[in-house]
């Protein structure tokens, strides 16, 4: 949708606005006031209602909407030179300026729309009506319910953008013309499927387009047997919400390297980094910063960038690879708190924190953290694994191996999945289970991203199973990987509570060669 007024453009598909080929910058929620004003601009909007729209769930400080409304009046009297926006005393806010509208497709000719963002634009999605193929149309209920659960779930996901149910019920007559429907709802992405019902079993098949070319990037079908039909429903939606997630930031990450670093916008240049970061080598890592310092710079209030920042300093120092470990865990520390209070109800800020609470070996604040990412995001599968290495280290192996299953069955496929891996057989070494810690560690390796502690978790499983020949040359292999590797390296990047626990890897490391401490 495109409104003109004054002489601006402002493209809410783009989350711009713009003078011809003039860009007005300005924070993402300063956008979402205007807009708010600007959709509602036939009555004043009350201050309560600007503060639930704006900051949902949020307790903000006194002045909060005055000082957004004040930077909305700024920008917009730099942009044009007019007062569009009028105060009604005790009352609220309205947009005065006189608006004409229309679609993003009756204006794809204007050269301005070129002009690439140069904020974070949240990637929109539109979970489409699933379409009933059973002969019953009571099954109509199923197929409506299940849309709206998937729009609520995603919806959880704080860095997507779900057009809501109202939007597209207003289109419904249009929907089959896909083309058409994406122009409309102006998305980067459709979610589309179908239910059918056969006897006492119930199949949904869902697919994920990207709307550029029409392009299917993910499909999947989920049968179950129906006993009762709303924990089914809860189930595939758990199933789906928890799926797309991993699939989603795949391409986004790829779409993302196959662009400029300068043309990228705040969401890209964060995949950007996410992408380096989960190589986990040293060349790679230094290289995420600068993408998680642009995605910062260009939204401030874009809490993933600073989780990602904060993602870099810890793995900087778990790894071994910063120069003053100390200052670096600090910094990982502080760039997640910045995180947390860029956006309070984001799982991946606290995710990030609760990492840093753990590198300083402050597990039960870590749970906490953790804990409350899950609560955000019920189906954010690294908040799990995070959970299940918490308790882990915390000397709890059978919780950390109940949140370890629920890690792997959110994210099969997840980039993480080596650490998923290596987590459960640290558990098991913990418990006594050294063949099935050995099988886990061996499959951990194996994952072409994993790094120097994973290999060291299998040399411990190696020893613990009698194995030392093979023991001996993972020693060989980790010492040319990491020349300076040592069981501190181990004994830092990993604070078990317990000395018992953690010398379980440590005096098998050194049985099998692995020097004390660093030379």
């Amino acid at each position: 949708m495109i409104y003109r007024f004054e002489n601006l453009l402002l493209d809410v598909d783009r989350r711009e606005l713009r003078d011809g080929d003039r860009l007005s910058k300005m924070q993402p929620r300063v956008f979402d006031l205007i807009l708010y004003l600007i959709r509602h601009r036939d009555r004043v909007v009350g201050k309560e209602e600007l503060l639930d729209q704006l900051w949902p769930g949020v307790v903000v400080v006194e002045g909060a909407l005055q000082r957004a409304v004040s930077l909305a009046r700024s920008c917009l009297r730099e942009a044009c030179g007019a007062e569009c926006i009028r105060t009604h005393p005790r009352k609220g806010y309205r947009f005065v300026a006189q608006v004409n509208e229309s679609s993003a497709a009756e204006v794809g000719s204007d050269p301005a729309a070129d002009v690439s963002a140069t904020v974070h634009a949240k990637p929109p999605i539109a979970v489409l009506p699933l379409e009933n193929l059973s002969n019953d149309p009571e099954q109509d209920y199923v197929a409506e319910g299940l849309a709206e659960d998937i729009s609520t779930g995603l919806s959880r996901l704080r860095y997507l953008s779900v057009i809501s149910r109202a939007s597209i019920l207003k289109i419904r007559d249009r929907l089959a013309d896909l083309e058409a429907a994406t122009s409309e709802l102006g998305v980067r992405y459709l979610l589309t499927g179908s239910v059918r019902k056969s006897g006492n079993r119930l199949r949904v098949y869902v697919e994920l387009i990207e709307t550029a070319g029409l392009a299917q990037i993910w499909s999947q079908s989920f049968d179950r047997k129906i006993d009762d039909i709303f924990r089914i429903q809860d189930e595939i939606t758990t199933a789906i919400v928890a799926t797309i997630e991993p699939e989603f930031n795949q391409f986004e990450y790829q779409q993302a390297r196959n662009k400029s670093p300068d043309n990228l916008d705040a969401w890209e240049a964060y995949q950007r980094g996410l992408w380096h970061l989960y190589q986990f080598t040293r060349a790679d890592t230094v290289a995420s910063l600068p993408f998680f310092e642009r995605a910062s710079a260009l939204d401030p209030e874009f809490a993933p960038a600073f989780a990602g920042a904060s993602f870099y300093y810890f793995s900087s120092a778990y790894l071994g690879y910063a120069a003053d470990w100390s200052e670096t865990a600090a910094r990982a520390r502080a760039t997640a708190d910045s995180g947390v209070s860029a956006d309070p109800r984001c799982p991946a800020a606290h995710w990030a924190l609760g990492r840093a609470l753990l590198l300083g070996g402050e597990l039960d604040a870590a749970i906490d953290e953790f804990e409350t990412s899950v609560e955000l995001n019920p189906n954010f599968a690294h908040a799990y694994y995070m959970l299940g290495w918490v308790w882990a280290l915390a000397g709890n192996p059978a919780v950390a191996i109940e949140n370890l299953d629920i890690a792997e069955r959110l994210s099969p496929h997840d980039p993480l999945l080596f650490a998923f891996r290596m987590t459960r057989a640290m558990a098991l070494l913990e418990d006594g289970g050294n063949e099935l810690a050995l099988k886990f560690s061996e499959q951990a390796v194996r994952q072409p991203n994993s790094h120097q502690h994973t290999l060291a978790v299998h040399i411990a499983a190696l020893i613990a199973c009698g194995e030392r020949q093979k023991a001996g040359d993972a020693t060989n292999a980790l010492l040319e990987i990491d020349p300076g590797y040592s069981c501190a390296s181990f004994s830092r990047a990993m604070p078990y509570r317990s000395e018992q626990h953690l010398s379980v890897v440590t005096g098998a490391l050194r049985q099998a060669g692995i020097p004390p401490t660093r030379e």
